[in-house]
């Protein structure tokens, strides 16, 4: 079986929208807003050439190395099959319904120091039930991000 984890920068304040300037959102590009720190860029390169499906997406991927899934069957097909970890790159509407199916082994979230008070936040306000995740890494810039590695516990 295959590790299947959602990789995202999040904001204080759980939102996950716009982080890289996409249109249409009037915090577009917030990451911006915080000291660059190279230190992060090793991380996700050590994330992104780990895996040997980089990126799961639902429309019509162009991506080199990337599968096309259509709905949560085909998630868990995927994770079934031989290989290694499976990421979801910056995907909330994905990643909220790998949630609610249990299908994440683990959540890289890099959490930058901003609140932004509106915006689509990565995990729903409406669930019946709790999750529980073990804290397995953290690590901390000179910038202030703090990326933080959990797993679904038990």
């Amino acid at each position: 079986m295959r590790t299947f984890y959602v990789t995202e920068f999040v904001s204080l304040d759980g939102v996950v929208e716009a982080p890289g300037g996409e249109e249409g959102y009037r915090h577009s590009g917030w990451t911006f807003d915080i000291e660059d720190d190279p230190a992060r860029y090793d991380f996700k390169a050590e994330e992104t050439f780990g895996t040997q499906t980089p990126a799961v997406g639902p429309n019509d991927p162009t991506w080199h190395n990337t599968t096309e899934v259509r709905d949560l069957d085909a998630v868990r097909a995927l994770k079934a099959g031989d290989g290694g970890p499976i990421a979801v790159h910056g995907s909330a509407t994905l990643a909220r319904a790998l949630h609610s199916s249990r299908l994440v082994d683990q959540w890289n979230l890099m959490l930058f120091p901003v609140i932004l008070g509106s915006g689509k936040r990565l995990f729903p306000t409406d669930t019946e039930s709790k999750q529980k995740l073990t804290l397995r890494e953290t690590r901390t810039f000179t910038n202030g991000v703090q990326l933080s590695i959990c797993q679904p516990s038990g």
